[in-house]
């Protein structure tokens, strides 16, 4: 999917429950093929959980429908 993907976005990425999210969030950060910006404020006394994470692909502007 990441080869072919303008647009990647995933939820749960600082989620502590849900350690597997966070590892391929950071594969994708980490690849360089993407511009990526986070989402992780969380509510005070709870967390780490939720986390946005989203992905656009370098160079390669989606076009809308």
């Amino acid at each position: 999917m990441r080869e072919r993907a303008s647009i990647v976005v995933l939820h749960d990425t600082v989620n502590i429950d849900f350690p597997g999210v966070a590892a391929v969030w950071r594969e994708i950060q980490r690849s360089g093929a993407y511009d990526c910006r986070e989402f992780t404020a969380q509510y005070p006394g709870i967390g780490p959980y939720m986390g946005l994470g989203v992905a656009l692909r370098r160079g390669r502007t989606p076009h809308a429908r």
